[in-house]
């Protein structure tokens, strides 16, 4: 399911228009597409005044916070721990005040979770006893009769990385799209770099889609060959969108666009020099186009 919403959405950002955010006189270094920052948990401004502490060594936690979204402490647990934590709608915002030493990490999330509905699955691996595997979290008396998801929704990341090079295009893609859902951002943007080159147009597009609302940053080189050189006219597209963010060369890759052979493509480039030029004229301090005088060969 999540799969074919990543899909829908690409359907639904080929005809959304982003003049505003042309606008706005956004530059930087590199690109930062997407202005969601799905998946990328911040720190309340209640805690800035005390840095938590979250370290985990053998299967043990010790975690000090005041104070603190129990949301990010659970994505901090996902990437150190590596266990899978699924958290359903309506949990994870409540902010947690907790001081906890060396304590057994499925104790120490039964604790944190206690006003919480939560799953615990312990996994057998090839050596070894079952180890906990994957958490889901629900709100309290939300998880009566639900189901179980899809192994590319709790699957390891260490699995996951080793099935984003399967000779299956389609478990590519699934595998791309969860690493960069749950890695590090740094391991994340590494990983789809290097999907950006896959073979396939639609495990290439879906990470791109994947890595905009994650918020990665990619290089303005990169996103400038995969606009101009990519096969792909949904990969085409987004790199569009991200590389007309910065104004200083937007309206030179719009004015590109519009000689792309894909009709939707070329669509959005006139979205975006129409954009363009409503912005120029709020700087001018005018509320309309101004007319051409009319021109006459008599």
């Amino acid at each position: 399911m999540r799969l074919r919403s990543l899909r829908l959405a690409i359907l639904g950002v080929l005809v959304l228009s982003v003049s505003v955010r042309l606008a706005s006189g956004q530059t930087s270094g590199s690109v930062q597409i997407g202005p969601q920052q799905i998946g990328q948990a911040a720190l309340p401004a209640s805690a800035k005044d005390q840095q938590p502490v979250l370290s985990i060594a053998e299967g043990r936690l010790t975690l000090k916070v005041k104070n603190v979204r129990l949301g990010w402490i659970l994505d901090r647990l996902t990437e150190k721990a590596k266990v899978a934590i699924q958290v359903g709608a309506g949990a994870g915002s409540e902010l947690v005040t907790l001081d906890l030493q060396d304590a057994p990490l499925d104790e120490a999330l039964r604790q944190l979770l206690s006003r919480h509905d939560t799953f615990f699955f312990y996994g057998v691996n090839k050596e070894g006893p079952a180890v906990l595997q994957v958490v889901w979290v629900y709100p309290k008396e939300k998880g009566r009769g639900l189901q179980p998801v899809p192994p590319e929704d709790w699957a390891s990341t260490k699995d996951l990385e080793a099935a984003s090079a399967d000779n299956d295009p389609e478990t590519r893609l699934k595998a791309v799209v969860g690493v960069i859902e749950r890695s590090s951002r740094d391991r994340a943007t590494e990983v789809a770099l290097r999907a950006l080159s896959d073979p396939d147009e639609n495990v290439r597009s879906m990470a791109l889609f994947a890595a905009s609302t994650r918020g990665l940053e990619i290089l303005p080189d990169t996103m400038m060959n995969l606009f101009t050189s990519d096969p792909s006219a949904s990969v085409r597209f987004l790199a569009l969108e991200a590389l007309a963010r910065d104004p200083n060369s937007a309206r030179t890759f719009a004015e590109l666009g519009l000689k792309d052979p894909d009709s939707k493509v070329k669509h959005r480039a006139r979205e975006i020099l129409t954009g363009l030029d409503a912005a120029e004229r709020r700087r001018r301090g005018e509320t309309t186009p101004r007319r051409q005088n009319p021109r006459s060969d008599r």
